[in-house]
């Protein structure tokens, strides 16, 4: 759903949502909002809730007390924690996710009942592309899967500042394999100068950045081919592919067949 600047995903099919028979993770909402309206949740969420701060600055109230928040900073609450948050000045713009979930991943990294961090510019194009894909040809159990996948990474970055260096890069890798991402991208995200950068990964992994890349965007599409219905011209741009034509190229290349005749063969 789109109205003036509010753009949000909401999860309506019930079936495995509640119950017995409900998924163990399952992406509730996700969106974004131009001039965030104050909310005040006394009772909490209902769900897991993530919200950042795309621009301007806003007062938010949790357990820990009140505390601002300025652009490129954000909070997460777990489902029923009381809360609040209001604009001080200016646009409050935001994004974010809400969740159902059992909470073991969040008891993985030691998350209690609230954690404020700060994301990187490239978090709003994985919540873009989280967006996309729940609003396309998805369903539940694909947009759970993709949604579980935004929250593991995201928990990631933030909790795990010291994993190998090669590893973070993968993570970019993998978080935003979608988007248009150059060298630079990547040297930017991980501070490291582009010559370093092409260095150290060949050294620990055996092949370069962009073969990487290829090779993640590649797998992506073989899912989607394989497990999805969406036109092919649809899954090679969600997976960085802009030229359809380069993309039946490298899906050759790394298959032997093209799209199609992977997606007929069932395999």
């Amino acid at each position: 759903m789109e109205d003036n600047g509010f753009r949000i995903f909401i999860e309506t099919d019930n079936q495995f949502v509640n119950g017995e028979r409900c998924l163990p993770f399952v992406l509730t909402t996700v969106g974004d909002m131009k001039k965030q309206t104050s909310i005040e949740r006394p009772n909490g969420h209902h769900k897991h809730h993530l919200i950042v701060v795309t621009s301007g600055k806003a007062e938010f109230c949790g357990p820990n007390g009140q505390f601002a928040l300025n652009e490129g900073e954000g909070v997460f609450w777990r489902e029923g924690v009381p809360h609040w948050y209001k604009r001080t000045y200016g646009n409050f713009d935001t994004a974010f996710v809400t969740f159902q979930s059992s909470g073991t991943e969040l008891d993985y990294y030691g998350v209690g009942e609230e954690l404020r961090f700060r994301y990187n510019p490239r978090f709003l194009t994985a919540v873009n592309s989280l967006y996309n894909f729940a609003t396309g040809n998805s369903n539940l159990l694909t947009r759970s899967a993709e949604g579980y996948s935004f929250i593991a990474d995201w928990l990631y970055s933030v909790l795990e500042p010291s994993v190998p260096m090669t590893v973070r890069i993968k993570r970019f890798l993998e978080t935003n394999f979608s988007s248009q991402i150059s060298l630079d991208d990547v040297a930017d995200a991980v501070h490291m100068s582009k010559y370093a950068l092409c260095h150290l990964y060949r050294t620990e992994c055996g092949t370069t950045v962009m073969n990487e890349l290829r090779n993640i965007r590649i797998s992506k599409a073989m899912r989607l081919l394989r497990f999805g219905n969406q036109p092919i011209g649809r899954i090679a741009k969600h997976c960085g592919f802009e030229n359809l034509s380069y993309f039946d190229k490298v899906f050759y290349s790394a298959a032997g067949m093209t799209p199609n005749e992977y997606r007929m063969s069932g395999k």
